[in-house]
């Protein structure tokens, strides 16, 4: 606002000079002046509005702008009529000193603009007094700031009702998760949450999810580590006082194979107990491309040693030279598993055959021993953890099939029971197809 002030200075002194110059063509300043001082009684409205005057021809501001003109003797030669002879701005006279200036005059604070017209050697003075900007100022500031005060608090509390009706879903679901109990691992509800909130529930309850997956494994493997390590722990504590008592050196010693027996299957469980839960924890695993022959012939070569010692004859069938995408160490845990198993459960002298064929739905391997075999009906009862087939003679922990199963099902594979060609023993065979050779999901 002060800068548009100071404009309408300039254009006013800018337009007075060229009327003044045009008018002095025909009139000399003698006779301006008297004109303007025929007018000059103009009657203080803004102080004293009691004496009636007409005042239609006036304005209020009238005696708070005036114009000065002097030629470069320094005579006044114009002025308005409310104002004496005084200069606007002495500063101003001085042809160097043009320009805005602020001046004390009349006992008040003006704002005075110098021109100066060279080619006539007249100086114009335009002038206001500060007070008319002060009041202009004050009246346009409580013009804008007025609704502001009214509307400002009104606005204040509509965004902040607003901002809070349109957060209650998330304070809501804040309180919900909060407040929630450490083992409840149940999903949230989507009920009166926003749409862009949704994707963020989403995430939350896959991480619920997998937590409880977590928990749950852990807690089953503690359940299982607790109820199948009692029974051998006790055994071995049995074997060991059998030993203490023992009267003979031949007694101790078959005392001691015994415990050494003991503490060879409590192994063996335990690293098939490691293995069922490295499988349920098993996320975001890559496949690579594999071997399969390769594979099977360092499977054969790891447990020569155990078929050896039952006489068995581990026979390489039909295996064709190719090589799948996979996840090697589920498969790898997967055929050993069944491979183990079957030498486990084949007799002394007995043979186990592992062959392998490309079909067009993928590829078939299959594992068949010439043991006692199982019944149709416990097909899938076998597969359960710890279960053990009733009635037969060989020891063992009952997670060798539930092992393959999860191999199987991390591998995305189908795993099938059968009875051997010879009527005699067991076959299990493993299906890969193409889809899921390539491309693997081993979300649980």
């Amino acid at each position: 606002m002060e800068e548009l002030f100071d404009a309408q200075l300039a254009q006013s002194a800018r337009v007075l000079l060229s009327i003044i110059l045009t008018r002095t063509r025909h009139e000399d300043f003698r006779s301006i002046q008297e004109f303007l001082d025929a007018g000059g009684d103009i009657p203080a409205v803004a102080d004293d509005d009691t004496d009636g005057a007409d005042r239609t021809d006036y304005h209020e501001y009238e005696r708070k702008v005036a114009f000065q003109l002097w030629d470069r003797k320094g005579r006044l030669l114009l002025h308005s009529a409310h104002i004496g002879t005084e200069p606007l701005s002495p500063k101003g006279l001085d042809p160097h000193q043009k320009g805005y200036h602020d001046e004390k005059f009349s006992g008040s604070l003006w704002r005075v603009f110098s021109l100066w017209d060279e080619e006539h050697g007249y100086l114009i003075q335009v002038g206001e007094r500060y007070a008319i900007r002060n009041e202009l100022v004050t009246e346009i500031v409580q013009h804008f700031l007025t609704p502001s005060v009214i509307s400002v608090p009104f606005l204040a509390f509509l965004i902040w009702w607003s901002i809070g009706r349109a957060l209650q879903p998330l304070q809501q679901l804040r309180s919900a998760v909060a407040n929630r109990d450490p083992n409840n691992l149940e999903g949230l509800h989507f009920e009166g949450v926003p749409d862009e909130v949704v994707p963020l529930v989403s995430e939350l309850n896959k991480l619920f999810r997998a937590l409880n997956v977590a928990i749950e494994t852990e807690r089953r493997f503690t359940d299982d580590a607790a109820h199948e390590l009692r029974t051998p722990l006790s055994a071995l504590k049995t074997q060991v006082q059998v030993a203490l008592r023992s009267d003979t050196e031949l007694e101790c010693k078959e005392a001691l194979k015994d415990i050494m027996a003991g503490v060879d299957r409590m192994t063996h469980m335990l690293n098939q107990m490691l293995t069922l839960a490295r499988l349920d924890n098993t996320r975001d695993i890559q496949p690579v491309e594999v071997d399969l022959k390769q594979m099977l012939l360092a499977i054969v070569k790891q447990l020569s040693v155990k078929a050896d010692k039952k006489s068995i004859i581990i026979e390489m069938g039909s295996v064709p030279e190719l090589s799948i995408t996979t996840e090697p160490v589920s498969l790898e845990i997967l055929l050993r598993n069944l491979v183990d198993n079957a030498i486990h459960y084949t007799p002394d002298g007995g043979r186990v055959t592992i062959e392998a064929k490309k079909q067009m739905k993928g590829i078939v391997i299959g594992i068949t021993d010439n043991g006692p075999g199982i019944s149709p009906e416990l097909y899938q009862r076998v597969f359960e953890r710890y279960f053990r087939k009733p009635g037969q003679g060989q020891s063992g922990s009952g997670l060798g099939l539930a092992i393959a199963r999860r191999c199987a099902d991390l591998l995305q594979a189908k795993l099938t029971l059968g009875a051997s060609k010879s009527g005699k023993g067991l076959t299990v065979e493993i299906l890969l197809d193409d889809y899921n050779c390539m491309e693997l999901n081993f979300e649980k």
